[in-house]
């Protein structure tokens, strides 16, 4: 199971040295460089690989197929990770026990490739170390791969060699947070819950209060950094995209807003635009550390159809989407796209259109959920519609799971739509769910039938392997399995028993939050 990520201070002083042993790697640490492939190197390849492609040298011949220009060769662009176990993660006390190459997309001659490789898991029974490795350029993924990496401590530490010094290997750590709209209630409550959880913070304001809210985050302990602008003027945009650019923020919650009844043009460029610009900027520092949040306030107003609301509802359903679909492209590489789609909320902001007498939640509850989510709790990279006394955590869409409504005369009385998600199966319950996180750390194109797959019984997937997908598994669904439960669950089937053995367990031990309420359109500040 997953060594305990540890912070860079707690380590030993040998984690630093050129030989690095087993116990000198954590799950976090991940190296970051660059290269670039010109048609030169493809000939050297083409000499030792006896591979002489056109499509990788021959330009007129290129020019007739889908990519127009030659291309790297995949196994050349992969090359890297090779140095990657050799020289870095771990180093020259390497042994690669396993590996597993995807081509997202071609990798061009002549344009400088990111790569990036992280160790996600360690395994005490063979010294290995589970390593992520992603070539990029910009925010586009052009392959993945993962590693397993066995840590030769037999090796005498005299042997070590300069080069594998060559680069850093970074620790992790707690990044900054960006919150957009920190002067606003959800905002501020928002600031205050991380900053009880440790991480610095950069808080974007529009002329807001925000000292109040500055020291109470600097009393609390928080490290805290301010940024004002109004993001709906290009140059105080453009000023903050330039400020994430720095690379340290890698998680942003967007709680910024204009009015409800503002003009459609303010309302989807604050919603939409700017968080697919901020992302943008802050997109190749979370590709490098494999580590990235970016969670989206929306609102439960998209699940109704509230007369004179449709130009804010279109705005929260674009943005909505949008960091869903981020969600399904970098989820792989450790960077998740969360909604969190609170009902009504007592703020300034929704006071007028909140009608009398309905049950309103805290900033504090919505903010405790995003703080929740930025930590990786439950609800991370999925879509988490809150309302007073229950929350539904699945896709945006929306069926998934819901919590569990404690009073049966409650339940009676709540919504046709609130019931009818009672019957629905839950997330980790259902089938589709469960085969397509499958056939993602597979490989698997669609019309591959997983229904029978198992251990020797699906290309790829052997023991180690196994390990490694029920690693995945643990990670995608915010879960733990028990040793034993790796050791028996060996296919499709016995994957389904075991995770809705979870689900069940995981509704048993959740707290009851009160009777059921009316579902309301959510709004917030």
């Amino acid at each position: 199971m997953p060594k305990k990520a540890t912070s860079k201070a707690s380590r030993p002083k040998s984690a630093q040295s050129l030989d690095r042993g087993y116990a000198d790697f954590f799950v976090g640490d991940y190296v970051y460089f660059q290269r670039r492939f010109g048609v030169a190197d493809h000939g050297k390849f083409a000499a030792l690989s006896g591979d002489l492609n056109p499509l990788h040298h021959d330009k007129a011949y290129a020019a007739k197929t889908p990519f127009g220009v030659p291309v790297v060769p995949l196994f050349l662009a992969a090359a890297p990770l090779s140095a990657i176990a050799g020289c870095m993660l771990p180093g020259h006390r390497s042994l690669i026990l396993s590996s597993n190459l995807r081509a997202l997309a071609p990798v061009p001659y002549g344009t400088d490739i990111s790569y990036s490789a992280k160790v996600v898991a360690t395994h005490d029974a063979n010294a290995s170390l589970a390593l992520r490795a992603i070539a990029f350029h910009e925010r586009k993924v052009l392959l993945d791969a993962d590693l397993l990496v066995r840590v030769r401590d037999d090796v005498a530490a005299g042997d070590a060699p300069a080069h594998d010094a060559q680069v850093q290997i970074h620790h992790g750590g707690q990044s900054r947070v960006l919150v957009t709209g920190a002067s606003g209630a959800i905002g501020a409550a928002t600031a205050r819950a991380l900053a009880k959880t440790g991480r610095p913070l950069l808080l974007h304001h529009n002329k807001g209060k925000i000292a109040t809210v500055v020291e109470a985050c600097r009393k609390i302990g928080a490290d805290v950094e301010t940024i004002v602008g109004d993001l709906d003027a290009a140059k105080d945009l453009c000023r903050l995209a330039a400020r994430m650019a720095k690379g340290d923020v890698r998680a942003i919650v967007h709680t910024a807003s204009p009015p409800i009844f503002a003009p459609l043009d303010s309302l989807v460029n604050v919603n939409h635009a700017v968080l697919r610009q901020l992302a943008d900027a802050a997109l190749p520092a979370m590709l490098a550390a494999q580590d990235g949040h970016i969670v989206f306030v929306g609102s439960s107003a998209v699940q109704h159809n509230v007369a004179g609301w449709e130009d804010y509802i279109a705005a929260k359903v674009a943005a909505s989407n949008w960091t869903i679909g981020l969600n399904d492209r970098y989820g792989t590489c450790g960077i998740s796209g969360t909604v969190v789609a609170p009902g009504y909320v007592r703020t300034r902001y929704s006071a007028d259109v909140i009608p009398p007498g309905a049950e309103v939640m805290l900033p504090e509850e919505v903010a405790e959920r995003i703080a929740s989510c930025i930590s990786g709790g439950e609800g991370a990279g999925r879509y988490v519609w809150l309302e007073l006394g229950s929350e539904r955590v699945g896709s945006y869409g929306f069926r998934s799971r819901t919590t569990a409504i404690s009073d049966p005369q409650s339940a009676r009385n709540a919504p046709a739509a609130m019931q009818a998600d009672h019957a629905t199966p839950t997330a980790i319950q259902a089938e589709g769910d469960i085969e397509r996180l499958v056939r993602r750390f597979f490989g698997a194109s669609p019309g591959v039938d997983m229904s029978e797959a198992g251990v020797d019984r699906f290309p790829g997937w052997d023991s180690l392997r196994h390990v490694e997908l029920m690693l995945f598994l643990e990670r995608e669904l915010s879960i733990r399995f028990a040793s034993a439960d790796i050791e028996r669950t060996t296919d499709m089937q016995g994957l389904r028993k075991l995770l809705d053995g979870k689900d069940h367990q995981s509704r048993m031990r959740r707290p009851s939050s009160g009777a059921g309420r009316q579902s309301y359109d959510g709004v917030r500040s």
